[in-house]
């Protein structure tokens, strides 16, 4: 969803709250602050040689221990619109930056918006790594990876002997092979 959609969305459902919903189902606490609004842009050269670009619109969501605290869809409305001094267009997607056990950045899904009378839910979804040069690597332009396809997209990761999703009881054993010789640096 674009930043232009997601203002309007904000607009049409006035003083309700908003809840952030992350892939999986599991909700950001809705003490949640919103701490940092801008425009990110990245310039890069993809596998094939090829120059490519991205711009979001990066919103950044914290939580403290002010258990009391709540976003409503005006306060959300007027932050995104003190970013317009630095977020020249509208009319780039949405991404949500939140921290668990690391920092991630989550795209506010294109149908990703309800009203359910009392909150307005935004429903973030996933990003995944691509190949951008698929013809030029010599892969099928419809494979799209092992993460991304059935329930690998889904599954929790973890490191050695972590428990794998809140209260899940469930950890995973990773093997790291060995080298034939210590990898030196410097």
């Amino acid at each position: 969803m674009n930043l232009k959609d997601l203002k309007a969305h904000l607009a049409a459902s006035p003083e309700k709250l908003v809840q952030l919903i992350l892939p999986g189902g599991s909700t950001v606490p809705q003490h949640f602050h919103v701490t940092e609004v801008g425009q990110v842009q990245k310039d890069f050269i993809d596998c094939g040689g090829e120059v490519r670009n991205s711009t979001v619109c990066l919103i950044q969501a914290w939580v403290a221990n002010d258990l009391d605290h709540r976003i409503e869809t005006d306060k959300l409305l007027k932050i995104l619109e003190l970013a317009d001094k630095v977020i020249p267009s509208d009319n780039i997607p949405v991404e949500f930056e939140y921290q668990e056990r690391v920092i991630s950045q989550y795209p506010l899904k294109a149908s990703g918006i309800t009203d359910d009378g009392e909150a307005v839910t935004l429903t973030l979804g996933l990003k995944f790594t691509d190949c951008l040069s698929k013809d030029k690597c010599g892969i099928p332009e419809d494979y799209v990876g092992e993460r991304q396809s059935g329930e690998a997209a889904t599954a929790p990761c973890c490191g050695p002997g972590e428990t794998c999703g809140p209260d899940s009881g469930e950890t995973r054993d990773f093997q790291v092979a060995p080298t034939s010789s210590p990898i030196k640096f410097g």
